[in-house]
């Protein structure tokens, strides 16, 4: 994604009068955007003083774009965007972890390979510079791979299982549905592990929010926070319902909303352990290069705002 331009025209973006702010929330049409729609549908926004609004784009990462731009408040995304375009100027806080999950990523193998050294001297697919190609690399190093022996493929996610069937790669990591999907069209394949298994790599998104909206809006950011919290245990007690709402949102069935929205734990927290797992994946998108940050520890205490959950919900932060 280019964020150069986009971040030239925040100079241009008014915040408007809080009085009347409506906060508008970015969200791809998926499972851990689900909260998003079920806490402005089903009133819980409202309920807690929040005018609100959610848009939807076909992922996070445009819906992210619009953030950065000024023309959205709030998106959701993994570090592995965020990071980058805050590293290249991006005027963006973080002010809560909002998904976490070791049920997402996951890696397919094709029929020949019976265990994860098997890896070694093939070739395996996935997302380069993504939460996919961290995961490969962080099982790689659990099951002792030698890294020098597998040839890494970028791959686009819709070619992954028609690549796996011809045999051009041998296996892949990658997200979400690609991943259960593969073995019911590749004769053989099957899932050899997801990224929490041995505890490998546990996923995160978090809340980031315009840094000026922020500024401007910090009573009703803070009260939103309270109304996803209401939200996630609305979740969490009325499963059903809850899944109905965001399946008819995103045209999707109750019960694959359902079964989409089970491995997901949704969280509204700020943990320092969380940050220190993020400062570890930072490194390692500083050493695939295409960013510079000279001093990891100080962009994190830059880029993390825990006020406005400290203001509304204490207990739910250390920092």
């Amino acid at each position: 994604m280019v964020f150069t331009a986009l971040i030239g025209m925040l100079a241009l973006v008014g915040t408007g009068d809080a009085a009347d702010k409506k906060l508008s929330f970015g969200i791809g049409i998926s499972a851990p955007f689900a909260p998003f729609v079920i806490a402005v549908e089903k009133g819980f926004m409202e309920k807690r003083g929040v005018p609100a609004e959610y848009k939807m784009f076909e992922s996070g990462a445009p819906a992210f774009e619009a953030v950065v731009a000024g023309s959205l408040d709030a998106g959701m995304v993994s570090e592995f965007i965020f990071v980058p375009a805050r590293a290249k100027g991006a005027q963006i806080s973080l002010v809560s972890l909002f998904t976490v999950t070791g049920k997402d990523l996951g890696a397919v193998v094709s029929k020949n390979i019976k265990s994860p050294k098997d890896l070694e001297g093939k070739t395996v697919g996935t997302a380069v510079r993504t939460s996919a190609e961290y995961f490969m690399y962080k099982y790689f190093e659990k099951h002792g791979i030698d890294v020098s022996k597998v040839a890494v493929k970028n791959i686009n996610p819709t070619e992954t299982a028609p690549a796996l069937f011809r045999g051009d790669i041998d296996g892949f990591f990658l997200w979400g549905n690609w991943v259960p999907k593969a073995p019911e069209v590749v004769p053989g394949a099957r899932v050899i592990a997801y990224s929490g298994d041995d505890n490998v790599y546990i996923q995160k998104q978090s809340l980031i929010f315009n840094t000026n909206s922020l500024k401007a809006n910090r009573e009703l950011v803070g009260k939103s926070l309270l109304a996803l919290m209401d939200t996630i245990k609305f979740i969490k007690e009325q499963p059903d319902e809850a899944a109905a709402i965001a399946g008819k949102a995103f045209r999707l069935a109750p019960e694959e909303m359902k079964k989409q929205m089970a491995p997901l734990n949704y969280v509204v927290e700020l943990k320092g352990a969380s940050i220190n797992e993020y400062k570890a994946s930072t490194r390692w998108i500083v050493g695939k290069g295409g960013v510079s940050i000279p001093d990891i520890d100080k962009f994190w205490s830059e880029l993390v705002d825990a006020s406005p959950l400290k203001a509304v919900a204490p207990g739910q932060t250390d920092l």
